[in-house]
């Protein structure tokens, strides 16, 4: 896979347990932040063992963007709609042409 080969990059989004308990946001704020994090962490985990198309269709799924998008059933949601599958759509044929040229320079 593709997504292996790329160069690791450290994250921005690293807290020290420091940084956790005193960021200096409390309530529904704090979990919205957590929840943030592990997705990060997630995601930033998954990019070893998925390609970057599988990693966009799976963000997008699990954020819940398209089904929101449809739910919503407007004329300015359904062309966001669109957008989105075209992003993904890009990013798929981008994933797909940088593998094809990994695998022809070895």
């Amino acid at each position: 896979m593709f997504g292996s080969s790329v160069t690791y990059i450290p994250s921005r989004f690293r807290f020290t347990e420091e940084n956790r308990r005193d960021s200096g946001v409390n309530g529904s704020g704090k979990s919205g932040l957590a929840q943030f994090r592990a997705l990060i962490e997630k995601y930033e985990m998954l990019r070893l063992q998925m390609t970057f198309s599988e990693i966009a269709r799976s963000l997008v799924d699990e954020l819940g963007i398209l089904a929101a998008f449809k739910e919503e059933r407007t004329a300015e949601s359904m062309g966001r709609w669109e957008n989105v599958q075209e992003l993904l759509s890009a990013i798929s044929e981008f994933s797909h042409e940088k593998q094809m040229q990994h695998s022809n320079y070895f």
